[in-house]
């Protein structure tokens, strides 16, 4: 049926926020984030790969000086607020912070994820169709044990 398709949905989106909740009882208040960077890490081949995956460790961790990338200042912006949003959420298990644009936390029916880099803001994980899409597949998996 439709609505067991979307409580074993709703399950497993919240499956990351179940084992957050085993490896750190207590914080209760530890949010789910997910993100999307929006800036191209600089290089040689930035126009071929863009912002790819993992393009934003440097960011959130403020390392980009230890790199031989040649990053500019609006890097270093970027860094800046990125790592503001890392050491809220280690310290507080909520990334938001004053200067800082909000970044909602994720649910079963959400719908957004936030863009970081170039812009920071809530922005659809996709067009509705294609995030209904996204959870009739999830609903259609088995759950992980």
């Amino acid at each position: 049926s439709t609505i067991g398709r979307e409580q074993r949905s709703s399950e497993k989106f919240s499956g990351v926020e179940q084992r957050q909740r085993k490896l750190a009882p207590g914080l209760e208040s530890l949010r789910t984030q997910r993100q999307v960077k929006s800036h191209a890490i600089p290089g040689p081949e930035a126009d071929r790969w863009g912002a790819f995956h993992c393009s934003e460790i440097p960011y959130f961790l403020d390392t980009l000086r230890e790199s031989p990338r040649p990053f500019t200042a609006v890097d270093h912006r970027i860094a800046d607020q990125m790592s503001d949003y890392y050491v809220n959420f280690v310290a507080t298990g909520d990334p938001n912070g004053k200067g800082l644009a909000n970044w909602p936390a994720i649910d079963a029916a959400s719908a957004v994820t936030m863009e970081l880099g170039d812009h920071y803001r809530p922005i659809p994980v996709a067009d509705k169709a294609r995030f209904e899409l996204l959870k009739e597949f999830f609903a259609s998996q088995r759950a992980w044990r």
